[in-house]
């Protein structure tokens, strides 16, 4: 290393060295991730123009500079992020470097640190049962497949790391839905990766390989439920009656009951993403784009938004998802309010044919809420909402949204029925489905579609840093301390509530909902258990 740059990395690279390399070699930035993703390609270059005549000793020792350089950069631990998925990029892109030289160069010193970086990273990245906990199916479909490249590439082969990697390319197959799309929960933008360009033999689990082909390897997934406690998701896919049971028939859902940190985490408590009849139907807005940034001290700052353009700040909003907003405002992600609360997932599994979840959280530091959701495959889904404001004199007003894929057109009937329908196209038929609450406590809110004033509503983002219309609604009640919600979506032309036969108590821990639709006149009941346990236990009873 020549003389000015030793003395710049003799005492370690502060930031005020690090600005003064900036300065001197001003093709360089030193933003974190950078600084991992040059190394390893800085390595490769010199790796190649090492085995070629046609480079000069003064080149190889430029090339031989920067590669040491970046090396020690990343060596600092206020370079290195290990807060966030960038910590776990430059672990690897350290290793890759050092392994590419060693033995020929004195570099198992920087290959031993980021090793046990990457040990970590992975231990504090994932839950327990390994799914990421960036709040987003898309990074850890990104973080698998770098994954793959450090097993593939021998540059972390060992039994530990084949283990771990096996089943998070297992929990990705949860994370599909039965149109090979990643679900778009949190930062993940809309994505399909069926045939995708790169081939699929680099999967060895046999369910992911089956949707990557499109079938034409691997084994299909079978249906069931996986409950992920620790990462606070749910998972259902389950067939209907009367589909055959191939992958692309399934009902699906997926409910996002997590907050970890900040880190891609939107204002989307127990939100979720609903599929039936080969479509999509209740959606995330997805992911937009990472656009402006937010003052330091800000309003928006100080409730967890990093970003400051108005798309962006919508897309990340309570309002866009699937969720229960209160007084217009969205979840804080930061503060005393705002303080990550692990998972909020009590339970999930299958009763009597129907997927069933329960989870609690408590909003603004005294607002309880328990949400229950009930899929029936290929017939309803049911969202049960109980919200209480524990202070005496609290009074809000609950705005229980919905938001439908693009696909659907929907609008608000004379009955107060919500009235929506998918034309279909060369494979699928035309859908209707209709939509109500069932306690007769909430009303209807109008549909909206593409609106931008007074505040944005009714957008999903189909691509980044873009925005198509799609519809939204609400279920509304003012002014109370606790609201009940039971809303009802069913795949069909009618739909009626039974006031008369439905009852709830006011705790919400126990009901029963009657209606009449296509299939007949259905009664189901409900109750919460108590404490830790908070399963949801349901029956459904139904005659022509």
């Amino acid at each position: 290393i020549s003389s000015n740059m030793h003395d710049l990395l003799q005492d370690g690279v502060s930031e005020k060295n690090i600005k003064e390399l900036a300065k001197h070699h001003h093709a360089y930035r030193w933003y974190d991730m950078a600084v991992g993703q040059r190394l390893y390609r800085i390595s490769y270059m010199l790796d190649a123009m090492a085995r070629s005549s046609n480079f000069s000793a003064e080149i190889l020792k430029k090339f031989f500079e920067a590669m040491m350089i970046h090396h020690f950069v990343l060596l600092e631990e206020k370079i290195f992020r290990s807060q966030t998925n960038h910590g776990l990029y430059q672990a690897i892109a350290q290793m890759a470097a050092a392994h590419r030289f060693m033995g020929r160069f004195p570099v198992e010193y920087f290959w031993k640190v980021a090793r046990k970086r990457f040990i970590m990273m992975i231990k504090n990245g994932f839950s327990n049962r390994l799914i990421h906990k960036e709040h987003s199916p898309g990074y850890h479909y990104l973080i698998l497949n770098s994954l793959i490249g450090v097993r593939n590439n021998s540059i972390d082969k060992t039994k530990e790391m084949c283990d771990k990697l096996s089943k998070i390319e297992r929990n990705m197959v949860w994370q599909l839905n039965p149109n090979g799309e990643i679900v778009t929960i949190g930062d993940t933008d809309y994505r399909n990766i069926v045939n995708v360009t790169g081939g699929a033999d680099k999967y060895l689990n046999p369910h992911l390989l089956y949707v990557v082909t499109d079938g034409q390897q691997g084994t299909a997934p079978a249906p069931g439920i996986f409950a992920c406690h620790d990462a606070g998701y749910a998972f259902a896919r389950l067939y209907a009656p009367e589909v055959e049971p191939e992958f692309r028939n399934a009902s699906y859902l997926a409910q996002i009951a997590g907050f970890h940190s900040r880190v891609h985490k939107h204002a989307d408590h127990l939100s979720f993403v609903w599929f039936d009849g080969r479509r999509e139907i209740l959606t995330d807005p997805a992911r937009f784009g990472y656009v402006g940034r937010t003052e330091r001290g800000s309003k928006l700052a100080r409730e967890g938004f990093y970003y400051s353009d108005p798309r962006r700040i919508y897309v990340e909003s309570t309002r866009a998802h699937n969720c229960v907003e209160i007084d217009g405002r969205d979840y804080p992600r930061a503060g005393r309010h705002g303080k990550p609360f692990g998972s909020a997932l009590k339970y999930a599994g299958e009763q009597d044919g129907m997927a069933v979840t329960s989870c609690e959280v408590t909003h603004f530091g005294s607002i309880l809420h328990r949400r229950g959701l009930v899929m029936r495959p290929g017939h309803f889904l049911l969202v049960l909402d109980w919200l209480h404001e524990r202070a005496m004199l609290g009074r809000h007003d609950y705005r229980q949204w919905f938001k439908f894929h693009p696909d659907w057109q929907v609008a608000l009937g004379s009955d107060g029925i919500v009235d929506a329908r998918h034309d279909g196209d060369e494979e699928l038929p035309p859908l209707r489905l209709r939509a109500t609450e069932l306690t007769g406590e909430a009303a209807p809110g109008d549909i909206m579609r593409g609106q931008e004033q007074p505040r944005m509503q009714g957008w999903y983002s189909d691509a980044a840093h873009s925005l198509i219309p799609a519809a939204s609604f609400n279920m509304s009640v003012s002014r109370v301390r606790t609201a009940r919600f039971a809303t009802l979506f069913v795949l069909g032309e009618n739909l009626r509530s039974n006031p008369a036969r439905t009852r709830v108590n006011a705790t919400m821990r126990k009901g029963r909902l009657a209606w009449e639709d296509d299939r007949g006149v259905h009664e189901l009941s409900f109750e919460r258990g108590d404490g830790h346990n908070g399963r949801l236990v349901v029956s459904l009873r139904t005659r022509p």
